[in-house]
């Protein structure tokens, strides 16, 4: 049976830091794109908010195929730490953003309501 090799405890914290410096910086990168009018911003939109609340903001996987490859790998970073950081909401990982985010959440509420969603 396979079992999965445990990392000394020492190691972890200094793991949260640097995934977190890396998806404050992915989620930098992503707003800035974001707040564009292009495909690639539309999808950075998406990501960010299915890292909000992915109940009433599912992702699909193919809109990662709109953003270049500094923008994918900005993508999995914030991703990754939404995933594993569940203490952490990401509108929260940064004062700056917080409206930029919670806006956006705003404006696809809206958007479900109007086409009945």
């Amino acid at each position: 049976m396979f079992s999965m090799p445990t990392l000394p405890t020492t190691t972890l914290p200094a793991h949260r830091d640097e995934a977190t410096k890396l998806a404050v910086a992915g989620l930098h990168k992503l707003v800035a794109c974001g707040r564009g009018d292009t495909g690639g911003s539309e999808a950075c939109r998406a990501i960010i908010l299915a890292c909000y609340n992915g109940s009433e903001n599912p992702l699909d996987l193919s809109e990662l195929r709109r953003l270049d490859f500094d923008l994918t790998v900005a993508a999995f970073h914030v991703i990754h730490k939404s995933s594993n950081h569940l203490d952490e909401e990401i509108h929260n990982w940064d004062p700056e953003l917080t409206s930029t985010i919670r806006g956006w959440a705003g404006e696809a509420h809206q958007r479900r309501q109007a086409a009945g969603a």
